[in-house]
């Protein structure tokens, strides 16, 4: 676990819920790993916490593509007999609650513990060993891998004459400055008692006490115990300095929680730092002291109230819920086989910079082989580095490599398969706009050119001329007056004063007292364009012109009859969360021909109007890698920019090993690669690298279409998107990691009755499913029917088959969330929320001394993510 990082201790857990939603913890599951031998001891902490039980009782939205028999007879194979991967697999469900999130920081601890394996039998007085720690984090809109080294020793001891298990955790953690080492301590005094769902009747009697530095003031504190009435008492309590962004100023930071937790009724209270008094786009950077709040809930056996802040009260349905399934296994049909046994989708390597041994991971996104780092190097390790691979048993032959060069582009094969509007229905998306119009007045309407002649002065329309409102429509110049993420510049020219004139567009409303039309505007020195006062209307003649571009992102919505502009009043940088004027929507036209690009945390939808009709197609892309790359661009192809193929500059792909191999290159150089002069622009030659992203790109062979695309994507100077880093083995031969599993498209139901097909692949998370999370934070984490009803779960033993081999697998659902439905504050039977009053939050506990020595050298790695190294 990344518990330091730029200047954040363990409390970076919490920024996942309130600032950075995309980092999940990896390998959290519900038992001890199935894959072990040994026997547990009867000590386990549960590995997933939530303030609220799940409800037995609560219809669930899990939906399988199979039949009642095709279920049945899958069921019927030797997967599910006892002892296999796919039956010994546990499915674990908990309530997702926003605002009780804090709770989430003891799950990311003990879900980690869990990957230690800390209470198999052969590990208890055992010598100490060494396990890579695994969970995920967002970067650049990618879920990454990390690993973090623990030094794990598990061990049987007597206090106040019972027997316990102690077990103590050295973390080793890398920052720019160095290595910090936490220190952690857990006694189990009682282990956790389990429901038949899988959730928890009661989380045992333990306690944590974490620290992070020598003095012991920055830590993390944690108790488990059971109530007088059989209920689970969580208390939590955490201290650490916090920085302020860009100051050396520290804050001290604070969180309290305590949640009584039974079955039917339960409580508690949260406090907890204001995230967005420090990082939120109203943040103070004069803050000498962090601004904290707090939270509280109550349930009964059918509702849940919950007050965050000053907020009123809100209510939820326990006995209504919206299930969504974050996390799949995939196991072999026929023996049960967990398919990450099989299957290498990345690794844990160390290496050596500056004498000091460092930590990574050799993973792959979707193709793209990289190393990730735990920072100290900006996320690279040096070429020629030498890195030993950490989940190879010490009887076994070490595997060493090298790092080879880094590959600055990485060539995308674009195949789609079938999808529908109605799967991005009523959810807003962004795109990114770049539009260039040539307005004409002519015959008492505005038109647009689509192709100018600029030889002429003044310069002509040279192609066809478009009425600008029946094609783009006038309202898409329009921008909110809080909109800072949309941009449009409209300018005339004044024959008189021989210089250009602004202008914005308005409509008529009861504010302006005008009519449609162009105003003249004043430009700011900070861009912004505003209408002079008293308004002048641009008075039109025939021939007029007027210059408009529209730039930056907007926000556009399919309703179910057609696509609307959302208008944006307010953005979070932090989370990427738009805030929306939802009286303020209005229309906007899909330009014809064009494809609509949208990206929903990993499921890429292209859509296509023609008329009415929409073409909807879900994408999926294969890498280019020195094992596929005649396969992905066979050698003689020719690409070609699909909107002016005529034009503008061809490419082709170099496979064979040598210069710029892997490389896109320039064949051809096109009217968008040459200056005014028609002289090809800097850094562009044929067979030099092409040094920019391009989408959309067809291939061409023997000058006949393929009719498949492509997109080739190049680093840029501020990230590592677009490069590619493989290993090299002592042969010089690539290490490459196995590419995603791809399964045949099938037809499944998602949650809102509807038929769709889709195609998933697998790296150890599914891809291909409809990613509902984000969409839930864009809506103050608030489930909707909308949202809900696009929702996909894959039952227990749906069955899927590889697209390569025809090998039939079946998955199980391992990880899923159930969200509640909201309710009227006038509901009979509501929960008192003032229960939680009697709540103390000056009994949470304080960080104990748990005299922890130097961490132990010597140490072999005995699991890497969950998994026994054998």
């Amino acid at each position: 676990m990344n518990t330091k990082k730029k200047g954040v201790y363990l409390s970076v857990l919490f920024l996942v819920f309130f600032v950075i939603p995309g980092l999940i913890y990896m390998g959290c599951s519900s038992s001890s790993d199935p894959t072990s031998t040994a026997a547990t001891s009867g000590y386990e902490v549960p590995s997933e916490i939530s303030a609220v039980p799940t409800s037995l009782s609560a219809a669930t939205a899990s939906l399988s593509n199979l039949s009642l028999r095709a279920k049945l007879n899958s069921l019927g194979r030797a997967a599910a007999d006892p002892g296999t991967d796919y039956s010994e697999a546990a499915t674990s469900r908990y309530v997702e609650e926003h605002t009780l999130k804090q709770f989430a920081i003891i799950e990311q601890v003990l879900g980690a513990l869990d990957q230690t394996h800390y209470a198999d039998a052969t590990n208890i007085g055992a010598d100490p060993y060494k396990a890579m720690v695994a969970w995920e984090e967002e970067e650049d809109g990618r879920n990454i891998k990390q690993l973090e080294p623990w030094v794990v020793h598990s061990q049987q001891i007597t206090e106040n004459g019972q027997l316990i298990l102690r077990v103590r955790a050295w973390i080793e953690e890398q920052e720019e400055g160095g290595t910090l080492l936490g220190k952690a301590e857990f006694k189990i005094y009682t282990s956790a008692t389990r429901n038949a769902d899988g959730s928890y009747q009661d989380y045992g009697v333990w306690t944590m006490y974490v620290k992070f530095d020598e003095t012991g003031e920055d830590y993390f504190a944690a108790t488990a115990s059971i109530g007088d009435n059989g209920e689970a008492v969580i208390k939590l309590h955490e201290k650490f300095p916090e920085g302020m962004p860009g100051s050396p100023v520290e804050l001290l930071g604070e969180m309290k929680a305590i949640m009584h937790r039974a079955a039917t009724e339960g409580y508690g209270q949260v406090y907890y730092p204001n995230w967005e008094a420090l990082w939120g786009p109203e943040a103070d950077p004069n803050l000498t002291e962090l601004p904290h709040k707090s939270a509280k809930y109550a349930y009964n056996e059918n509702y849940l109230a919950v007050k965050d802040a000053d907020a009123d009260t809100v209510y939820k349905d326990r006995d209504t819920v919206y299930e969504m399934t974050h996390r799949y296994g995939v196991y072999n049909a026929d023996t049960g086989q967990d398919v990450m046994k099989i299957k290498s989708f990345g690794f844990p390597i160390r290496y050596t910079i500056s004498g000091i041994t460092k930590h990574a991971y050799y993973g792959a996104w979707q193709g793209r082989h990289q190393i990730w780092t735990q920072g100290g190097e900006g996320g690279t390790i040096p070429e020629g580095t030498e890195v030993t691979r950490e989940d190879i048993p010490p009887d076994q032959p070490a595997e060493i490599y090298t790092i080879a060069d880094t590959f600055l582009g990485v060539l995308a094969k674009r195949t789609y398969v079938n999808a529908d509007i109605s799967d991005i229905k009523n959810i807003p998306v962004e795109i990114w706009i770049n539009q260039d119009y040539n307005l004409i007045y002519d015959s008492g309407v505005w038109k647009y050119c689509t192709q100018m002649d600029w030889n002429t002065f003044p310069a002509t329309c040279a192609g066809d001329l478009l009425v600008f409102d029946d094609e783009i429509g006038f309202e898409s110049l329009i921008v909110g007056a809080d909109d800072d993420r949309k941009y449009v510049n409209i300018n005339g020219w004044d024959n008189d004063a021989m210089q250009p004139v602004p202008y914005v567009y308005e409509v008529a409303s009861a504010d302006n007292g005008q009519v449609d039309g162009f105003y003249k505007a004043t430009q700011g020195d900070d861009g912004k364009v505003t209408v002079m006062d008293p308004r002048v209307k641009l008075t039109t003649s025939a021939g007029d012109n007027l210059f408009v571009w529209v730039g930056g992102s907007i926000y556009v919505m399919y309703d179910g009859t057609g696509w609307v502009e959302k208008e944006v009043v307010g953005f979070d940088t932090m989370t990427w969360t738009p805030q929306f004027n939802e009286a303020g929507d209005k229309p906007y036209i899909l330009p014809e021909g064009k494809e609509l690009y949208i990206n929903m945390q990993g499921s890429n939808y292209i859509v296509t109007r023609s008329g009415e009709t929409y073409t909807t197609k879900l994408e999926l892309q294969t890498a280019a890698n020195p094992t596929n790359a005649t396969t992905v661009a066979p050698t003689g192809t020719v690409f070609k920019d699909q909107w002016n193929p005529e034009n503008n500059s061809t490419y082709t792909f170099i496979t064979d090993p040598g210069t710029n191999y892997l490389m896109l290159v320039y064949n051809t150089i096109g009217d968008n690669d040459k200056d005014e002069q028609g002289d090809a622009k800097t850094g562009v030659a044929v067979d030099g690298v092409v040094q920019q992203d391009l989408w959309g790109l067809e291939a061409f062979a023997g000058g006949v279409t393929q009719d498949t695309m492509y997109n080739w994507e190049y680093k840029s100077d501020t990230d590592n998107w677009g490069s590619v880093t493989y290993l090299k083995d002592a042969d010089l031969n690539y290490k490459l990691l196995d590419d995603p599993m791809r399964f045949d498209s099938m037809e499944v139901t998602n949650a809102g009755g509807d038929l769709k097909t889709i195609a998933l692949q697998y790296d150890g998370w599914m891809m291909g499913l409809p990613e509902m999370h984000n969409e839930l934070r864009k809506n103050n984490w608030l489930m909707t029917d909308d949202i809900a009803n696009k929702i996909i779960n894959l039952a227990a033993a749906t069955a899927v088959t590889d697209s390569t081999t025809d090998i039939v697998y079946l998955l199980k659902p391992l990880e899923v969330s159930q969200f509640l439905k909201l309710v009227a504050d006038d509901t009979t039977g509501l929960p008192d929320i003032t229960q939680a009053d009697s709540v103390d939050l000056l009994t949470v506990p304080d960080f104990v001394e748990h005299g922890m020595g130097d961490m132990p050298t010597g140490t072999i790695v005995r699991y890497s993510e969950g998994e026994l190294v054998e």
